[in-house]
């Protein structure tokens, strides 16, 4: 696997009753994951449900990663990746997951950039929009 030469932290989407307000937050799921992030942005015509699915990046993982997919973005798994230095801060949103080769040795994971300082999501374990 030393293909998988960037480092990755995954965060998964919770939701939140904060004083009868539905309150997104990120909750950190793994640190320091092996992957390869390939910023190429492309589409794929047909998925399974026979829907356009448009990406950013191309990641690569091992295939026993636990990694969920969501089409909107509160819906699915965020990844940041923390090396090598020159990427690292780079935030993508997991669109889709599939063992594209079929032999079960890597994932590959369709992804869109979050822009910088574009305010999508809060920071671990914190309520985004929430002023306590």
């Amino acid at each position: 696997m030393s293909l998988l030469k960037h480092r990755c932290t995954i965060d998964r989407p919770t939701v939140a009753n904060v004083d009868g307000e539905i309150v997104h937050t990120w909750a950190e799921l793994a640190t320091g994951v092996r992957c390869l992030v390939q910023e190429s942005p492309g589409r794929v015509r047909q998925t399974a449900a026979g829907q356009y699915l448009f990406y950013d990046a191309i990641g690569f993982f091992r295939p026993t990663q636990d990694l969920r997919p969501g089409l909107t973005k509160d819906a699915g798994d965020r990844i940041t990746l923390t090396s090598p230095s020159r990427m690292s801060g780079a935030t993508f949103l997991v669109n889709h997951v599939a063992d594209e080769s079929g032999m079960e040795n890597h994932l590959t994971a369709f992804l869109s950039r979050v822009p910088s300082g574009s305010g999508s999501g809060a920071a671990a374990g914190t309520a985004s929009g929430s002023g306590s």
